[in-house]
């Protein structure tokens, strides 16, 4: 029990009850119990047989929750995402490749985008199967050779 004494061992023992509504404050400092006037003490609280008078206890509002901010939504959005769905790879891709696109055709004309844009979408399109080809689906997705 002395670990639990600060303040100069004038620690005092509080019981609480009757969920968290009512309080018994033990007159005698936690540094002068031992181990046996301790449980006996705890046995007669449980018992009802304490002549300690009940008094009411103080109502403790716990803080509201830190409110969340943008930033660890969306930090916790992206932890959350399956990086290994083909589908999400490829929209990755195609959005990556539109990015790049609409940086590399600013000077380039509107003629020469929708041609770069067509061509995405073809490519875009074929990366699965080009993977697919290449071995890297799982087994389940790839196709096998034909059988005559």
């Amino acid at each position: 029990l002395r670990p639990l004494c600060v303040n100069r061992n004038a620690t005092k023992l509080v019981w609480i009850s009757e969920a968290q509504t009512m309080m018994k404050v033990v007159s005698t400092t936690l540094s002068e119990f031992d181990d046996q006037t301790l449980f006996e003490l705890i046995e007669q609280m449980l018992n009802h047989e304490s002549t300690i008078d009940s008094v009411e206890a103080p109502r403790i509002v716990p803080p509201p929750p830190a409110k969340r901010s943008m930033v660890d939504e969306w930090v916790e959005f992206v932890e959350e995402l399956d990086w290994r769905d083909k589908d999400l790879q490829l929209n990755i891709i195609i959005v990556a490749s539109i990015i790049a696109m609409i940086y590399a055709c600013k000077n380039c004309g509107l003629k020469n985008a929708v041609m770069l844009l067509f061509a995405l979408s073809i490519f875009g399109g074929a990366i699965p199967y080009l993977m697919a080809f290449l071995g890297q689906m799982p087994e389940g997705a790839r196709r096998g050779p034909r059988r005559k």
